[in-house]
């Protein structure tokens, strides 16, 4: 609903897909598992297609023929929509697959195996990425409840089924290691530095410059003619405080009092949100290097002399580098989040299915025992 036109799913209409979606999903899989077996034979895989399907349908119903028909706009977002769930299909079909080979390797092998994940992971983020690309900052969360909640189960089962505590180890190095380079990156943003001529190397506080920076962009025509990379607003509403709209709907309204763009376009977003200016690709010569220094522990630079020292563009190229640096690191703590809370669902999980009638049916419990599972438990945590 968040990423097509506003108004086109109602509440009603939600319902009913979620609704429909359920039945129709659950009534195709007990006719498969009465005309062939039960449990169906890998019925989780089998299962993604029709699903797959079946949401699609739905939505398309709800949606209607006429609407479709008439906005060109609406087609290519629901072309959009379909392509990244279809891309999140195919993640939730490899993972399974990869669980069963891990599970069928000997101990030396799967420590082998468990360079795929990193691999395996970082392709289906860059796959969804893009897919995901026209919806911006709405990119970050559709990766990590695509990619990295099922990376993070895949990954708790390979510890709860791995047959040396070598491979254990393993996995949890290699997810550290990811953090560290992440977390490189974050502080690369941060502390980029570049020079001035009149006052040599220049820093600002993050949190309280980093506004005027925005303002002077948005305010100099110069800089906006040339080609702004700095949205206003994301492409769905999110809850703003009235400090945060008071600041937009200024940006907004310099924005409108400017007429010449050669580079990038205002168009209509949200009834919340006056204008956005779209982003546009990166332009020739904008490396970090060239940007301030954006977080420093020491340093007490006043905006005044900010603006007396730096250029539009550097302002522009300055104030990018940080929202940059912001996305990175909003994107990390969710993906850290996950990877936190998820285990530990996981390991109650366990305990729990291990009771019920249906323990023998998941392979995860089929053949454990109290001892086994009480190890698989500890491991996991």
């Amino acid at each position: 609903r968040e990423a097509i036109l506003p108004g086109t799913i109602s509440n009603a209409g939600a319902a009913v897909i979620t609704v429909g979606t359920s039945i129709t999903d659950v009534s195709v899989a007990l006719v498969i598992a009465v005309l062939w077996q039960f449990p169906i034979p890998f019925g989780y895989i089998l299962m993604v297609g029709p699903y797959l399907l079946i949401v699609l349908g739905f939505t398309l119903l709800v949606v209607g023929k006429h609407r479709l028909i008439e906005s060109s706009i609406l087609r290519q977002q629901i072309k959009s929509q379909a392509t990244i769930i279809f891309a999140q299909g195919a993640v939730a079909m490899a993972y399974p697959v990869f669980t069963a080979v891990f599970y069928r390797l000997s101990g030396p092998q799967q420590t082998v195996f468990i360079i795929v994940i990193p691999l395996f992971k970082h392709l289906t983020k860059v796959i969804i990425a893009n897919a995901a690309g026209g919806l911006h900052e709405f990119v970050g969360p559709i990766v990590v409840f695509s990619v990295d909640v099922f990376n993070v189960f895949y990954v708790a089962i390979c510890m709860q089924i791995s047959k040396t505590m070598v491979t254990t180890l393993l996995i949890i190095a290699s997810d550290s290691f990811h953090v560290l380079v992440a977390l490189r990156d974050i502080f690369h943003h941060a502390s980029v530095v570049t020079t001035s001529r009149e006052e040599g190397a220049s820093s600002i506080n993050y949190l309280e410059d980093l506004p005027v920076m925005l303002h002077n962009v948005f305010k100099d025509p110069k800089a906006l003619s040339s080609g702004c990379r700095i949205r206003v607003s994301a492409p769905f509403s999110l809850p703003l405080s009235s400090e945060s709209r008071s600041f937009l709907d200024l940006i907004s309204k310099n924005l409108q009092k400017i007429q010449a763009f050669s580079c990038s376009r205002v168009e209509t977003v949200s009834p919340s949100i006056l204008e956005t200016a779209k982003a546009n690709p990166l332009r020739k010569g904008s490396a970090p290097r060239r940007l301030l220094t954006l977080m420093h522990p020491h340093a007490v630079t006043s905006a005044n002399i900010l603006r007396s020292t730096m250029t539009s563009i550097t302002t522009e190229e300055a104030a990018w580098d940080a929202l940059q640096a912001l996305f990175h690191s909003e994107y990390l703590l969710m993906t850290e989040y996950i990877e936190c809370i998820l285990p530990l669902l996981y390991a109650i999980y366990l305990p729990i299915l291990f009771q019920l009638p249906a323990a023998p049916y998941y392979p995860q419990t089929a053949s454990s025992t109290p001892e086994k599972l009480k190890k698989d438990v500890t491991n996991i945590l």
